[in-house]
């Protein structure tokens, strides 16, 4: 960014087991030249290859990934699903081959689409959020405010 103080540093992407907070994976970014080492998988884009090159030795498994909103793409959920991965995370509503839910959602209301194994899902909370999986079914359970989980 040209108008960050410092423009240049170190990025790194970090694939890491969720139990354990053990780093599995990572790879670091200085340059254009490393981010090209990660897109080798044809249609993913940027951030699907840096997924799919994070996930090399763990696909096949049936291991689940979960992701943020940078990473999460159809594209890229339908790429881990056919390797026998599940995925779920968040995503921008206006990435490519999104499927378009335009409804105008009141606080707890849910919108919903579906394609085989893949639900795309719309909820509204503060603000709305817009989640893909292909492990989950459409159910929301409403817990109290209050509620402690362990």
């Amino acid at each position: 960014m040209k108008t960050k103080q410092h423009r240049f540093g170190i990025k790194l992407y970090v694939l890491y087991d969720c139990v354990t907070g053990i780093v599995l994976v990572f790879i670091v970014y200085v340059s254009q030249q490393s981010h090209h080492q990660a897109e080798d998988v044809k249609g993913l884009g940027s951030s699907g290859s840096i997924v799919a090159k994070l996930m090399d030795l763990y696909l096949n498994k049936g291991h689940s990934l979960f992701t943020d909103n940078y990473y999460g793409s159809s594209i890229l959920s339908q790429y881990l699903h056919e390797k026998k991965t599940n995925s779920c995370g968040t995503v921008r509503a206006n990435r490519k081959h999104m499927p378009v839910l335009k409804e105008k959602l009141k606080k707890g209301e849910t919108s919903w689409k579906s394609c085989g194994h893949m639900i795309v899902l719309k909820w509204k909370d503060r603000r709305d959020v817009t989640m893909i999986t292909t492990m989950h079914e459409h159910e929301i359970v409403a817990l109290e405010k209050n509620l402690q989980i362990y």
